[in-house]
């Protein structure tokens, strides 16, 4: 029989067992494509030989392409389609074995800018697609198959589907990732040392809830860590928690154990906002004569007037503002989508920006024509914040991010009577609960609630009988 038809059976055989067999049916593929369109019975140890060996020293892949070969002709021999393997039998010295490199947090922070060199001119893929793409590698822990198999209606809560052995599985995708993972790098070293156990061996139970305190405790005296960073870690191992008591029923009672723990109690802080004459003088400070300052004013004038957060300016596509309606559409947190309306000059400070250029562009671009980041927005605003400060001295005393833009919009709509409700949808805010935040805030606002309501004071100068002229006038002419 032919080669290539005995090939074409034992692909169908291991696949009918429910194995994927896709890489091992390239490499028979490729080995049948070598030794041309003969029987099996033709087949010669050299050839075969020279196709396992490659042009290049061994590799690992030799031992897998002499594994694919050993299991075609096993399956081949038993079935009597040939006598022998011709297969060699000294198998070389394996190389040794491959160490994966560990990339630093600072070098994965000047990774992900450096993506933007990987654009070319014939290629469509734009360097945040590469930029994307390190991200899921690294926040998600996928493999490069699995990050570029993935759908539209897989992403949220990252699905996998049918990865590896045909598993599917859920990723959990967004900055909560990170709590969660710092959380147990934290915490298993820590309870593995206290029970003088390995790691791979620690169970649920091993996690009592007396450890759990003793964890959080070592964080706030050990670490030097806040009680809002306690409550966070606290928060993870809830998660943790109610998802294993969740899928094994007979962890329901641990489960029950470390929920119960509480949080702790801390003070709120007051959300920082700036003044109206403070957002005047930070709108002011760009210089307006050059192409760096007029985009800056408008990414400023568009921070205020849209309250977006930095990433939703970062990520704002030329097609989503509609300049002839005065309003732009903005994908926020959760793909939740919002409308705000614009000023006509913000409209005007954006069309010198948008002139010209695709609208599936980003509308803000970098001095090197690349789109703009959260970081890079971030930056720009500290920047005018600290040349600010010589009209505005009080500006010293606060800091100044693109947040505080968005905290500052809501306190002067606030301000201006616009309802409560209407600034929820403005900002993009699922509950009233998070907006009413503004309301207790400003303290414009409360000290005109306190004018209404204040008590007049009569001021009494209490003097003596002796000091009144015209009462003594009046005593001495009885």
């Amino acid at each position: 029989m032919k080669l290539s038809e005995i090939v074409g059976q034992y692909v169908a055989h291991k696949q009918s067992m429910g194995m994927r067999f896709s890489t091992e049916q390239r490499t028979l593929k490729s080995f049948c494509h070598a030794m041309g369109d003969i029987a099996i019975a033709d087949v010669e140890p050299a050839p075969v030989l020279a196709f396992i060996a490659g042009t290049g020293p061994v590799t690992r892949f030799w031992r897998r392409k002499r594994e694919v070969l050993v299991g075609f002709y096993r399956f081949a021999t038993t079935r009597s389609y040939c006598l022998t393997s011709p297969l060699p039998t000294l198998v070389p010295k394996p190389p040794q074995p491959f160490v994966p490199y560990i990339y630093s947090h600072d070098e994965l922070r000047r990774l992900l800018p450096a993506t933007s060199c990987c654009e070319h001119p014939r290629s469509k893929v734009r360097g945040y697609t590469y930029r994307t793409l390190v991200l899921l590698l690294y926040g998600a822990g996928l493999r490069i198959s699995e990050a570029l198999a993935l759908r539209l209606n897989d992403i949220g809560l990252v699905q996998i589907r049918e990865s590896k052995f045909y598993r599917t599985r859920l990723v959990p995708l967004g900055p909560d990732l990170v709590s969660y993972r710092d959380t147990l790098v934290l915490l298993l070293p820590f309870v593995a040392a206290k029970l003088s156990k390995p790691l791979e061996r620690l169970t649920p139970i091993d996690l009592s809830a007396d450890l759990v305190r003793l964890f959080l405790t070592h964080l706030e005296e050990s670490r030097q860590c806040s009680i809002a960073t306690r409550n966070q870690r606290l928060a993870a191992l809830h998660a943790l928690a109610r998802f294993v008591g969740e899928r094994s029923p007979e962890h329901i009672v641990w489960c029950g154990q470390i929920r119960a723990i509480p949080f702790k109690k801390t003070t709120k802080v007051v959300i920082p906002y700036l003044d109206k004459p403070e957002m005047d003088a930070l709108l002011t400070a760009p210089d307006r004569q050059t192409s760096q300052g007029g985009r800056d004013y408008a990414l400023l004038l568009f921070l205020y007037n849209s309250g977006a957060r930095a990433d939703e300016a970062a990520q704002l596509i030329i097609r989503d503002l509609h300049s002839a309606v005065l309003f732009v559409r903005i994908l926020g947190k959760g793909s939740k989508e919002r409308q705000c309306p614009l000023w006509r000059a913000t409209v005007e400070a954006l069309a010198h920006l948008i002139v010209n250029r695709c609208p599936a562009d980003r509308v803000f671009l970098n001095r090197c024509g690349h789109p703009m980041t959260r970081f890079g927005i971030h930056a720009m605003v500290e920047r005018y914040a600290k040349k600010a400060q010589a009209r505005v001295s009080s500006l010293a005393n606060k800091r100044v991010s693109p947040h505080t833009i968005r905290h500052s919009t809501a306190c002067h709509l606030l301000r201006a009577g616009v309802d409560i409700n209407t600034i929820r949808a403005w900002l993009g805010h699922v509950s009233l609960d998070t907006t009413n935040i503004y309301a207790e805030t400003d303290l414009e606002m409360k000290s005109k609630a306190l004018a209404t309501c204040e008590i007049a004071s009569e001021s009494k100068t209490n003097t003596r009988w002796r000091e009144d002229p015209q009462l003594m006038n009046f005593l001495r002419s009885l």
